[in-house]
């Protein structure tokens, strides 16, 4: 990818001294700066040319990266002065996700071009399915319909209706809500045992394209196919960043991390999005998988992420992964939970 910069100032100078220091995560092509000082025109920044923004177009570059404070003008400059389409434009957090998700990738299978692939998945009548129960997320319309993918949504909210979903209500008064979405989350062998490939969908994400397509472009040998983490490579990250925003027991999360550290598993094992996960539900290797999975989520916290990559070690099990971030891809977009 060619890459340009718009900002050049303190906050860009703090971007590229994280892209420098991570060459081996960062491997697009950097052009320039852009800036609307005009008494930076022509002067080298960083190493770049700092340019008028009104030559960006000259450039060809297919992303544009705002490294400012003043995101939000600066994307309406580029959206109306000059033409850019809003999927060109980013900020620079989600391109060090984006690019962060490419490079697990990389580390996973190297740069080769030519993937081994396996029909792992039968694609012929898929279920795509999710959870909303209370009143945590509203329900999100697909917006793509084929006669073959069925949506179901699993809740216990009676106020959920859809003209798109499948709405099977369920009742069950001995988990908490919390609890009773894990439980969906991960037996999908009990509630759809009739199909053979189930994709999970966080109720956090709206659908935008065929999700066939996103499984015959990334399956490979694995019954489970999720997306990698775009920040963090090891538990022991996952866990302060749970803590500092406050997402599950403090102290249930660091009970679990030690036991798993003293039990032996290693650092920088990887970690996976499991906002959305294919799965060949009915595999008697992945109903095994997911029963050890949620008693890690009984035993210790709910936070999923943290329990999962350790059951995949402990158990000798590898899913496939994609190159894409789980936010902002051609399949699902990312919406704010209520």
């Amino acid at each position: 990818m060619r890459v340009i910069f718009f900002g050049a100032g303190n906050f860009a100078k703090n971007v590229w001294k994280q892209i420098t220091e991570n060459g081996q995560i960062y491997k697009d092509e950097y052009l320039a700066f852009a800036d609307n000082n005009s008494d930076l025109w022509g002067k080298h920044f960083c190493g770049k040319i700092v340019i008028n923004p009104n030559d960006i177009k000259k450039y060809r570059a297919d992303l544009i990266i705002i490294t400012s404070i003043y995101e939000k003008a600066i994307r309406e400059q580029l959206k109306i002065e000059f033409g850019i389409p809003p999927k060109q434009i980013y900020l620079y957090t989600d391109y060090s996700r984006r690019c962060y998700a490419e490079w697990a990738y990389r580390k996973r299978y190297g740069n080769s071009i030519s993937i081994k692939k396996q029909n792992v998945f039968n694609t012929d009548r898929i279920v795509i399915y999710t959870a909303i129960t209370g009143d945590y997320d509203e329900l999100k319309e697909p917006l793509f319909l084929s006669d073959a993918l069925t949506y179901v949504c699993i809740t216990n909210n009676p106020n959920i209706k859809s003209k798109v979903w499948n709405i099977e209500y369920v009742k069950d008064d001995s988990m908490d809500n919390v609890h009773l979405a894990r439980h969906i989350k991960m037996n999908p062998h009990i509630y759809l045992r009739e199909y053979e490939t189930s994709v999970w969908v966080d109720g956090k994400y709206q659908i935008m394209d065929d999700l066939r397509k996103y499984i015959w472009m990334y399956q490979r040998q694995s019954n489970i196919l999720c997306f990698p983490h775009p920040e963090r490579q090891c538990i022991c990250d996952e866990i302060a960043a749970c803590i500092i925003l406050n997402k599950g027991q403090k102290r249930d999360m660091l009970i679990q991390v030690s036991d798993y550290i003293r039990k032996g598993y290693p650092l920088n094992q990887g970690l996976y999005e499991t906002g959305c996960m294919v799965r060949a539900h009915n595999d008697r290797q992945v109903k095994f998988l997911m029963k050890k999975w949620e008693d890690e989520i009984l035993k210790y916290s709910i936070r999923d992420q943290l329990s999962f990559p350790y059951v995949c070690w402990k158990n000798k099990f590898e899913p496939d992964i994609c190159n894409l971030y789980i936010n902002e891809n051609l399949w699902l977009a990312a919406k704010e939970h209520i």
